[in-house]
């Protein structure tokens, strides 16, 4: 299924993420974790791999390409359960003010 969808910074794109990562197998966001990491092309970064690690060692992920502004969703066996489009997405700038946040933290 493919989903059109305004997430036009960093922090509600993290938000929609962990909520659809967690409706699949109907878990509350407070009882997960999300874990984040850059993904890079020719060492500058094109986006995020996002890893909702749950109970049960349930892992699911979800890719955000900053250059297509989509975020593709993955379940526990890597078969692809969701894309979004975004319009506008929060870009580069957004994700660049995201990392540089939490290396401040």
């Amino acid at each position: 299924m493919q989903v059109r969808l305004a997430l036009p910074n960093y922090g509600l794109l993290r938000a929609y993420v962990l909520e659809k990562l967690c409706e699949k197998e109907g878990l509350e966001p407070a009882q997960v974790h999300l874990a984040e990491m850059p993904l890079r092309k020719r060492q500058r970064v094109c986006g995020l791999l996002m890893e909702m690690q749950g109970p049960r060692l349930l892992r699911k992920q979800a890719v955000w390409s900053a250059e297509e502004d989509r975020i593709f969703f993955y379940d526990g066996l890597g078969r692809r359960f969701l894309q979004v489009q975004l319009f506008p997405g929060p870009g580069l700038d957004g994700l660049a003010l995201a990392l540089q946040g939490r290396k401040s933290a």
